[in-house]
């Protein structure tokens, strides 16, 4: 059975590689967030509203799919100031570039993932949506720049019997390899 769930998971990136000629070519992308939040505290009490900021740094390591389409697979560590919340996103990612490999590209980006509840960080959830473009530096490293907007829930439920749910619009500053 456990072949039956690997097969099932395996067949589609087989599919995929194969609908182009090219090679998969290997994708490393490390960014700096910024973003200012619209902080929201939901239980069984009345909702309280706070505005904030946070930061957030991330890498993802991936995969072109097909010379415009990547896939990645990213970890982070995110610091939610006003209330100090603390996350560890582990997160998917898929890009969508307008021009091949990403190169000198302007680009769509969706991901989602889930935060890890290790020692002090909270767990939860994450989702972000936004554009960006590379810019070639040289052959081996281009800069990234992207606007967005996240959305973040911080399960509390066994602290205070609550969720803490942040809303967010930001920038990111990175480099991609």
């Amino acid at each position: 059975m456990k072949t039956v769930y690997l097969l099932f998971l395996i067949f589609p990136s087989l599919c995929l590689s194969q609908g182009e000629a090219n090679q998969s070519v290997f994708t490393n992308t490390t960014t700096l967030e910024i973003f200012a939040n619209k902080e929201s505290n939901y239980s069984n009490q009345a909702i309280v509203v706070n505005e904030g900021f946070g930061i957030e740094l991330s890498t993802f390591n991936g995969v072109f799919v097909f010379k415009t389409l990547s896939i990645s697979l990213g970890v982070g560590i995110a610091f939610n100031v006003k209330d100090d919340y603390k996350s560890i996103p582990i997160v998917g990612d898929v890009k969508w570039y307008l021009k091949e490999y990403g190169i000198n590209s302007p680009y769509v980006l969706l991901n989602a993932g889930k935060s890890l509840n290790i020692s002090g960080f909270s767990k939860g959830y994450s989702s972000k949506l936004g554009i960006g473009y590379t810019f070639e530096s040289d052959y081996r490293v281009q800069y990234v720049v992207e606007a967005f907007v996240k959305s973040k829930e911080f399960l509390m439920i066994e602290e205070t019997n609550s969720n803490y749910l942040i809303s967010s619009i930001g920038l990111s500053l990175g480099f991609k390899l």
